[in-house]
């Protein structure tokens, strides 16, 4: 059984559907890397987002690393994919698994977000560096940060002050 994206319902625990202010937030939070038009197709539990361009490509935004690569010719070749060994690379379904089993689960307009991110050295992909976050705090963020890192030379140390 497929939802209205073709997205099997046998991955609900590996995908996410934030609301209207998420998406929002995504496209303001991003806009420095994302050319418009363009139309999300699927959002992963670690808050990545595949999206789909005017030409029909479909590109992997990843939150986590700054990165957007595209994936697919069209929608079609990209749900195929996610029957895929690639699907593990995307959606991580191990540590999800793991994170769950640790009592780490989402809650509605959450997502799972890494305590040092995949674009620092020192992240490692273990419950132990991940939590459930708002969908919204997480997009401003990421994109915030992966903003202020573009400004930055490679091999720059880096240090983030976190306040609450």
């Amino acid at each position: 059984m497929t939802n209205e994206n073709g997205i099997r319902s046998g991955m609900a625990s590996l995908i996410i559907e934030p609301d209207e202010n998420a998406v929002s937030d995504l496209r303001t939070a991003w806009s420095w890397l994302l050319e418009e038009p363009w139309k999300p197709v699927l959002f992963t539990a670690f808050g990545d987002m595949f999206f789909e361009d005017r030409d029909g490509w479909i590109y992997w935004l990843c939150t986590g690393d700054g990165s957007v690569t595209r994936v697919a010719d069209n929608a079609e070749q990209f749900e195929g994919l996610l029957r895929t060994d690639k699907a593990d690379i995307w959606l991580l379904p191990n540590l999800v698994g793991a994170l769950m089993a640790e009592g780490k689960v989402l809650g509605l307009r959450e997502c799972y977000a890494f305590t040092i991110p995949p674009i620092f050295k020192e992240c490692t992909y273990t419950p132990e560096n991940v939590n459930p976050v708002s969908v919204r705090e997480h997009f401003s963020l990421a994109g915030e940060l992966h903003r202020k890192l573009g400004q930055m030379e490679d091999g720059s140390t880096v240090r983030i002050k976190v306040i609450d």
